[in-house]
């Protein structure tokens, strides 16, 4: 089963996350979140159990993720919404000017892997 060759591997957890957060990314680019969501996050929930990952920090890294994947060229979805709302702007400019969101996403998204509390520190104040 999945779970079992995911904790099997001889790697840290910091690295299957990232493994995990590029698929995502890649998944971003092509498929809908809400859909990635959906077909993923079922199959994951028993690795992040296993690990011992928190789920909410878990989490707020897919939603960051998802954001950045939404964004990314070359067929980040978000992209062709925008030049629909604004024919006038060729699809060349509008990825151009997307790179500088994606590099801030993917600086965040480490931020918050390596920082975990940044993500978690408020909910843990509502406890």
């Amino acid at each position: 089963d999945f779970t079992g060759w995911i904790v099997a591997l001889t790697v840290p957890t910091t690295v299957i996350i990232i493994g995990i957060m590029i698929a995502y990314l890649f998944m971003g680019m092509f498929i809908d979140p809400a859909a990635i969501v959906m077909m993923t996050v079922p199959i994951l929930i028993p690795v992040l159990t296993v690990l011992h990952i928190d789920p909410l920090w878990f989490g707020v890294l897919l939603c960051i993720n998802m954001c950045a994947g939404n964004i990314s060229p070359p067929m980040g979805l978000n992209i062709y919404i925008v030049k629909g709302l604004a024919p006038d702007i060729s699809m060349g400019s509008l990825f151009k000017e997307a790179w500088p969101l994606v590099v801030v996403d993917s600086i965040v998204i480490l931020l918050v892997l390596f920082f975990p509390s940044l993500a978690t520190w408020l909910p843990m104040t509502m406890r």
